[in-house]
């Protein structure tokens, strides 16, 4: 008999006790590829730079039977808004290596959390599990149903990279706060649009 423990195991799990875990479908279809930058496209450069040009586009849609939702540890259920258009977090080409395709789930709700400054919530459990302090109040109240909660734009960036985190084999500490980092300074300008 093998008595050693499975690092692996163990490993998701410390990831679920410290930042939850997603369940739930959704759907992505291509719409488009926009600019990234149009004044660099202007000036001829796309024959060098290419697809660092342009970020592509797609339509998410929640699955009504099993939406996606991620679980935090303390009992507290997160929901993106049922439809919006996405750009799975406008990482640059030459950045594609810092982002897992797991990894998009957290995107799935930051980006809805940009466009209407808010998410949806439920707790209908509360756990004992770790909390996210940064939260509203209201977003970590006992509810049954899921309501929409407002949160500012620090509220959302911390949320992203927390969810990074909730993709075991997927985001280390270096990885999350470069994400974080990332979003809060070139975010601005999506928040304020």
């Amino acid at each position: 008999m093998d008595d050693t423990l499975d690092i692996k195991v163990l490993d998701k799990a410390w990831y679920m006790a410290r930042f939850g875990y997603f369940t739930g479908k959704f759907s992505l279809t291509y719409l488009r590829s926009d600019p990234r930058w149009p004044h660099l496209m202007r000036w001829g450069l796309t024959r060098w730079l290419g697809r660092m040009l342009v970020v592509d586009i797609y339509e998410f849609r929640l699955d009504p039977d099993d939406p996606l939702t991620w679980h935090l540890p303390d009992g507290t259920e997160i929901q993106p808004d049922r439809h919006f258009e996405t750009d799975q977090g406008s990482v640059p080409h030459l950045l594609n290596w810092l982002i897992t395709r797991g990894q998009f789930r957290a995107f799935y709700l930051h980006d809805p959390s940009y466009i209407h400054h808010g998410l949806f919530f439920r707790r209908k459990h509360i756990l004992s599990g770790r909390s996210f302090d940064f939260l509203p109040v209201e977003a970590t109240a006992p509810c049954d149903t899921f309501r929409f909660v407002a949160l500012d734009r620090n509220q959302s960036d911390r949320l992203l990279g927390m969810g990074v985190g909730a993709v075991p084999d997927c985001g280390n500490a270096a990885q999350r706060e470069a994400i974080y980092d990332a979003v809060n300074l070139f975010g601005r300008r999506y928040w304020e649009t």
